[in-house]
């Protein structure tokens, strides 16, 4: 079927590589579909996440991460209070969040909310941390209805 299974890019290129490698693709008609990704890290720089299936962990460090779709296993917020994340779709087994630098709140992009298995918005203002860290589960994010 002439399907490429994985694609292992080093991070030191991957910002400039990934683009045009998409782009390369894309113009001899090759489809792209979503993936699955073991371990990223957010250390520097910027990650956008628009899709595919995360089923590692996502480290979002100093950088910055948008987060547009996509399902994901595990995500750490920690970084410093100078990290953005922006996360406006999703479906997420379990995001920590270090307690020093961000809230449940404040990783979601703006209009956009938790809901739970069921569909029903989640009110996370009152979640306490557990130790240092705020820890929410099974949840999807969508726009704020």
């Amino acid at each position: 079927c002439n399907a490429c299974e994985s694609l292992l890019v080093s991070q030191k290129i991957a910002e400039e590589f990934l683009p045009m490698a998409k782009k390369a693709l894309e113009e001899k008609g090759v489809e792209i579909r979503g993936a699955v990704i073991n371990n990223i890290s957010a250390d520097a720089g910027s990650l956008s996440i628009e899709g595919g299936r995360f089923e590692g962990t996502i480290y979002s460090g100093e950088g910055t991460v948008n987060i547009t779709g996509g399902e994901f296993n595990y995500l750490i917020v920690n970084g410093s209070s100078q990290a953005m994340l922006a996360i406006s779709a999703g479906s997420f087994d379990e995001i920590h969040i270090y307690k020093e630098y961000n809230t449940p709140a404040g990783i979601l992009a703006d209009g956009y909310c938790y809901y739970d298995s069921d569909g029903n918005k989640m009110d996370v203002s009152d979640l306490v941390p557990e130790e240092y860290w705020y820890k929410v589960r099974n949840v999807t994010v969508g726009k704020d209805e």
